[in-house]
């Protein structure tokens, strides 16, 4: 089920606010082998005096004929 870009809760009764942005990429060097990228972007106000707090979450999954295969880093650009 996708999900929506941007998804309001609250989190320990924080309001938070939740990005999910999913990309692909192609490996040049095995065909057929796709990294997907999912970026997962957390806003969340604790109170503090400079405004909100913002925590960022990189996770890489590579994917082949439909398999979730494991997490891998993101392959350099000449890859």
């Amino acid at each position: 089920m996708p999900l929506s870009p941007v998804v309001r809760s609250t989190f320990y009764g924080i309001p938070t606010d939740i990005e999910v942005e999913c990309t692909e990429h192609s490996c040049i060097s095995i065909p057929g082998l796709k990294y997907v990228r999912v970026q997962v972007l957390v806003m969340y106000d604790v109170g503090s005096a400079n405004g909100p707090i913002i925590q960022e979450f990189l996770s890489i999954h590579v994917r082949r004929n439909g398999v979730m295969l494991g997490m891998l880093r993101l392959p350099s650009p000449d890859a």
